[in-house]
């Protein structure tokens, strides 16, 4: 047995974990330490509801129905649904207080740990210091600083929707292709403007990443692994679409609640 991955591998992991803690404890003193909470905005809860009965519109009104289609009498979540399956699970157990905002620091620290090991893998090993600064860089000098901790639905949709695309190019980044596929397939039910990781993806995967790079993966493998849950995805959101709106491309931004700044300008 060879004891040399342990030493080698124990550094790296320690220091992810030490930057994961920073972040948090950063989020939660600027959240005065309230992340068991549910958002304000918190309409996710109300489409995981939604699906917990059967029906993609609402079955209860926000108090704020900002970022909504508004359709006849009935209420429409306008981003993609991904984020809403991942808290059908609490919805049932905890209803409106279901702490969305726990379960989006959640997902960003999970980002957080995926670029961390992203990183790893595209760099030289000695390069530990600079990874754990520009994993830093991604959780306290982006929107996900005050982000994670806000939760509210877009900002919970576009946490999400990078995890995705992060966790997608480090499984890329590992040579594991069909992986990779699965998760770009669900940015395409979060944000499906971050499915334009793909190319990225695929080169990745194609070429070997990195000193620690695995043998490079055929063409029509990747071709296969990316755009079957690709595809996939987009069928499934397009159906979604158009049993909601009566159109595959339409999500419902025609019919988007607005305050009255946005208004005049489209107006």
């Amino acid at each position: 047995m060879n004891p040399t991955p342990t030493r080698t591998a124990s550094p790296a992991l320690a220091s992810v974990w030490l930057v994961l803690l920073l972040a948090l404890v950063i989020w939660a003193l600027g959240a005065h330490g309230e992340l068991w909470r549910a958002s304000h905005w918190a309409h996710h809860l109300y489409l995981a509801d939604a699906f917990l009965h059967g029906q993609l519109h609402l079955m209860r009104t926000p108090n704020d129905a900002g970022d909504m289609a508004l359709v006849g009498d009935k209420l429409f979540i306008v981003f993609g649904p991904f984020p809403a399956l991942l808290l059908m699970p609490l919805v049932p157990l905890f209803a409106r207080e279901t702490p969305d905002v726990l379960v989006l620091v959640i997902t960003a620290l999970v980002a957080l740990f995926a670029f961390h090991r992203l990183l790893e893998r595209v760099v030289e090993p000695r390069e530990r210091l600079r990874v754990a600064l520009a994993t830093l860089t991604l959780g306290l000098g982006t929107a996900m600083h005050y982000g994670a901790v806000m939760g509210n639905v877009w900002l919970h949709t576009q946490i999400t929707a990078t995890a995705l695309q992060i966790l997608a190019l480090l499984f890329a980044a590992r040579g594991r292709a069909w992986t990779a596929g699965v998760l770009l397939g669900l940015t395409v039910l979060t944000r499906p403007t971050l499915t334009l990781a793909a190319p990225l993806v695929a080169w990745w995967l194609v070429r070997g990443v990195g000193p620690v790079a695995r043998e490079p993966v055929a063409w029509r493998r990747v071709m296969l692994a990316l755009g079957v849950p690709v595809l996939a995805a987009a069928a499934i959101h397009g159906v979604y679409n158009f049993v909601r709106f009566g159109s595959v491309g339409d999500a419902g931004y025609h019919y988007i609640l607005m305050g009255e700044p946005f208004e005049s300008l489209v107006s």
